[in-house]
C-alpha cells in the first residue's frame, strides 16, 4: 500500500516534468484550452517548495483537478502516473488540509 509521503513524492515528480519541459507545458494548456478554460484561466501548476507551507496543498489540489489532462499528455518523460488507491488518498489528504488553506 503506498504512503501518503511517497504519493505526494509521485506528484510532485509528474509536476516537475511538467514544468520543466516547455512541450509537456504547453500540451497540458491545450488540453486546458480545449476543455474551455482561457489563456487567463487555464491552470499554472505549483510546485511545492519548503518555504511555503501550503504550496503541497495547492500543488495536490491542482493535480487533482487537472489529473485527466495529464493522462491524456503525451510527454514521454512524465513518470508513471498514479493508480486508483494513490489518487483516493489524495483527495483524502487534500481534504484533511483544507481547513488549513489560506487563499488560492
Amino acid at each position: 500500500m503506498p504512503t501518503v509521503r511517497d504519493t505526494i513524492t509521485k506528484v510532485k515528480a509528474i509536476v516537475t516534468v511538467t514544468r520543466r519541459s516547455v512541450a509537456a507545458c504547453d500540451e497540458l494548456k491545450k488540453l486546458q484550452m480545449r476543455d474551455g478554460k482561457t489563456e487567463g484561466t487555464a491552470l499554472k501548476f505549483i510546485q511545492d517548495v519548503p518555504t511555503r507551507w501550503n504550496s503541497t496543498l495547492y500543488m495536490l489540489k491542482d493535480f487533482s483537478l487537472s489529473r485527466n489532462m495529464f493522462i491524456r499528455s503525451k510527454c514521454s518523460s512524465a513518470p508513471d502516473m498514479l493508480k486508483r488507491e494513490e489518487m483516493q488518498m489524495l483527495n483524502e489528504v487534500i481534504s484533511l488540509m483544507k481547513p488549513v488553506e489560506c487563499h488560492h
